[in-house]
């Protein structure tokens, strides 16, 4: 093999690597529940918890209300090497994280989704 090659072939198997482990929606959504149930939810079922009967109940229904408002404002923009989550408030798109090699990074900007979901 000529040593031009290398670098080419090198160069191939690093882009297909990306394409094939660029994570899906389903995925993007996951690590913004995830994030959001971190700080959020568990702060409310210990709480509720603490309290005792309906408010345990009460933080439950919260927890999904805040999940389904999770799959409504959370998208995805695929650029094949990578992906982008994005979060749509009043009409206007938010870049919230980066998707890259099978894993979905979350920035700090998740802030206004928790509020939203409270």
């Amino acid at each position: 093999m000529k040593k031009p090659q290398l670098p080419l072939i090198i160069g191939g198997f690093a882009i297909l690597l990306l394409v094939l482990t660029n994570p899906c929606i389903e995925e993007h959504k996951a690590a913004v529940k995830t994030k959001i149930m971190e700080t959020a939810g568990g702060e409310m079922i210990k709480e509720a918890e603490d309290k005792g009967g309906f408010a345990t109940l009460g933080a439950m229904l919260g927890a999904t209300f805040a999940e389904n408002l999770i799959n409504n404002l959370v998208s995805r923009d695929n650029y094949l090497l990578f992906s982008l989550t994005k979060a749509t408030f009043d009409g206007e798109s938010k870049i919230i994280g980066v998707g890259i090699l099978g894993n979905v990074f979350i920035t700090t900007k998740t802030d206004e989704l928790k509020k939203r979901a409270d």
